[in-house]
């Protein structure tokens, strides 16, 4: 098969595109046929000049900077083409040319027209202006490039979106990115690394640590966040260096800033490296920081520098924002608080739950296998957490059923569901809204409930045409409301320790289905007290059990019963007895003074 890898980035330019195209071209060159003969012949195009970079150790043929013309040619004699981005040349070429094309995509550049996912000149992340339909703020964020540039960008992402949808298959890295961009034919496919030896790094100076950042040098990296950070450090006396690897716009900037803040001995901008003067380069390094301002599409550097041993602070903040710009500095400022914390309690995990002198108690069995797997704990106590069965029964749900369905307009032939968290995502949202445009013959509605932005979930409900049947809202003290608006509780977790809102719906008397990989499940009786999902992206399945409760209320109603049922087992009492004969334990194997 003759197969065209189309990278407008390549080596020596240095970045996740680079090294994932380069690997890509690699594993496919080594792939034979039971002759011997190779499965592809590969011709890589890309526009990036050579340099003083060889071409020959390349694993298959390289055309640089072809003209328009050689690129048509090179796309007429492939079979299939493969583009690293929706770059616009060979998408349209491909096209034309009547050639199965496969767009592999790193970034946002058919839902962002500065392809960031970024609001310039503040430099924070955008809640998806473009997706929504806010047109304007996408202009209005752009224009500092001049207004023929704007509109440049502005109608290049409906044409990138136009053909990126023709393509044959879209694919994303992670399911993340794939929730987002909500193009059709869209399959996830993680990067691959290549494990090689691990480095031998020599043990840094313990007054000059090395602190070391890898990758293109644009605004969304954060390097002049990681530049501010590092002056602080300067103005305290401390000493450090810290080696900043790649190249890209932001260089000369960059640079400037280093001088004007008078770091010059400290801040080393080395440019564009080879691979063995990059692993050279890092042996040296104490630790690497990816402090990126918008999403991370991937986090190649974050997974590769974990296979080199080396240590890593990750600044991670939310895509998800605010519904505008007059809400989003809040809306930003939980984002980095959560990712902070959560980033802070990984650092601590390894430390703390290895220690044998701890003792561990877990909500969920699951969460104590998943303790066993990563820290080999074998003597977690399995408590699970109580509900007040006195503020959620079915009695308390429909004394105030009435009311809470008509202060939200519900009918009352509407069939709704109800999801509660403050991460839409991890509760398995985007599953749900496809599975409700899959029942669309029923009168169902949706409740979302949480602290989550609804931004990205809303632009995706406007995409499946249900947007009219959903209903957003904040969380607040009475939570209850929530669930006496309900008819059934739905939460395909991609991840949760318990699941709480799960265990208050079954207390309420609702039937609920969640996935296996929430630690609640443990406790379901699947199909007599719940259903369990074994996969919670299977929206096929979830739709089917979701349109068996509306058909069969019978099954509501003894599914209902049987949950609030079990629940009454689940008390704060049990737990706190639980929790006070583990203690008791842990005091006395405490050693004496």
């Amino acid at each position: 098969m003759k197969l065209l890898l189309y990278s407008h980035f390549f080596p020596p330019s240095i970045g996740g595109v680079e090294t994932i195209v380069l690997s890509i071209a690699r594993g496919l060159a080594e792939l034979r046929e039971s002759n011997g003969a190779p499965q592809f012949e590969i011709t890589l195009v890309t526009q990036t000049p050579a340099g003083n970079y060889h071409d020959s150790a390349n694993p298959s043929r390289t055309i640089r900077q072809p003209g328009l013309l050689n690129l048509w040619r090179l796309v007429r004699t492939a079979d299939v083409v493969h583009v690293a981005g929706p770059a616009f040349a060979p998408l349209l070429l491909s096209l034309l040319a009547g050639k199965p094309f496969v767009v592999e995509h790193h970034g946002f550049h058919t839902i962002c027209p500065n392809g960031q996912l970024l609001i310039e000149p503040a430099g924070v992340p955008c809640p998806g202006h473009f997706m929504a339909g806010r047109q304007t703020e996408c202009l209005r964020c752009n224009s500092s490039q001049g207004w023929i540039a704007t509109y440049r960008l502005w109608l290049l992402t409906f044409v990138r979106r136009f053909l990126s949808a023709q393509a044959a298959a879209n694919i994303s890295p992670t399911q993340w990115l794939g929730d987002l961009l909500l193009l059709p034919r869209t399959v996830s496919v993680p990067h691959g690394l290549e494990a090689g030896e691990a480095i031998s790094r020599p043990a840094p100076l313990p007054n000059t640590p090395v602190i070391a950042f890898l990758g293109r040098l644009v605004t969304t990296k954060g390097v002049r966040v990681l530049l501010e950070a590092a002056r602080i450090l300067r103005d305290q006396n401390r000493l450090f260096e810290l080696l900043i690897i790649g190249d890209g716009p932001e260089r000369r900037s960059l640079e400037q800033f280093v001088h004007d803040a008078q770091m010059d001995a400290q801040v080393c901008f080395v440019g564009r490296l080879s691979g063995p003067q990059v692993e050279a380069s890092l042996a040296r390094a104490s630790a690497v920081v990816v402090p990126s301002l918008g999403g991370e599409v991937f986090g190649l550097v974050v997974a590769e520098n974990m296979l080199r041993g080396l240590p890593l602070f990750h600044r991670l903040t939310e895509l998800a924002r605010e519904e505008s710009s007059e809400s989003a500095t809040p809306g930003f400022l939980r984002a980095i608080h959560r990712r902070t914390y959560y980033a802070f309690l990984t650092a601590l995990e390894k430390r703390i739950y290895s220690n044998p002198r701890v003792s561990i108690a877990a909500v969920s069995q699951r969460t104590a296998s998943l303790l066993e797997k990563y820290f080999g704990r074998h003597d977690v106590r399995v408590i699970p957490n109580g509900v007040d069965t006195v503020q959620f029964s079915p009695a308390m749900r429909l004394a105030r059923r009435d009311r809470a369905r008509a202060l939200r307009q519900f009918h009352e032939t509407d069939f709704v569901f109800l999801v509660i968290g403050n991460d839409w995502r991890n509760k398995g949202l985007p599953a749900i809204l496809e599975a409700m445009q899959k029942l669309s013959s029923t009168p169902a509605r949706l409740l979302v409930v949480g602290n989550d932005s609804s931004t990205p979930f809303r632009a995706m409900a406007e995409n499946l045409g249900i947007h009219d049947r959903c209903v957003w809202e904040p969380p607040t003290a009475d939570i209850l409301d929530a669930y006496a608006a309900a008819d059934i509780y739905v939460s395909p977790s991609r991840e949760d320790s318990f699941g709480m809102p799960v265990a208050e719906a079954m207390a309420c008397g609702l039937p609920v289905i969640t996935s296996k990989f929430a630690g609640v499940p443990s406790l379901i009786d699947d199909g007599i007290d719940g259903f369990v999902l074994p996969d919670p992206h299977d929206v096929e399945s979830l739709a089917k059990l979701i349109r068996m409760l509306y058909e069969k209320p019978e099954l509501r109603s003894r599914m209902g019963q049987a949950a609030a049922k079990i629940i009454l087992e689940w008390t704060w009492e049990r737990n706190a007895g639980a929790i006070w004969q583990l203690l008791q334990e842990a005091s006395a194997k405490k050693p004496s003074s």
